[in-house]
């Protein structure tokens, strides 16, 4: 039970992130405004980012760390590259682009898991 516990702490701010294993962090530019944990695709790291759509199984992704809007003279944020998220808390277009993707996002070293099963089974 303690270690759930541990677990709980540290997923304590919106269970986002899927569990304590490293992440990658980048800045991105953005085109629109995004919320956390918005999937988001672009041709490569340089590129701009927007929401991704099930088309972008060839672009590199990231996931809205902030919420963040986009102004004239501000359009970049941070993305994660790579780590493990919650699927109840993924924000993807629509659940045919996370289906397309999730391939893809593999590969690049984004993976996902269920928290709420998780947390319904330990609550048990």
């Amino acid at each position: 039970m303690e270690y759930f516990k541990k677990i709980d702490a540290a997923l304590k701010r919106d269970e986002l992130l899927g569990g304590k294993v490293p992440i990658t962090i980048y800045n991105i530019k953005v085109g629109a405004n995004v919320k956390r944990g918005d999937l988001l695709a672009a041709d490569n790291y340089s590129a701009v980012f927007n929401l991704a759509t099930a088309t972008d199984t060839a672009k590199v992704f990231a996931v809205a760390v902030t919420d963040f809007e986009v102004t004239a003279e501000k359009n970049v944020t941070s993305g994660y590259v790579t780590g493990v998220f919650n699927l109840q808390k993924l924000n993807p277009h629509d659940d045919a682009t996370l289906n397309a993707l999730a391939p893809a996002m593999f590969r690049q070293g984004i993976k996902f898991t269920n928290l709420k099963s998780f947390y319904e089974e330990a609550a048990e």
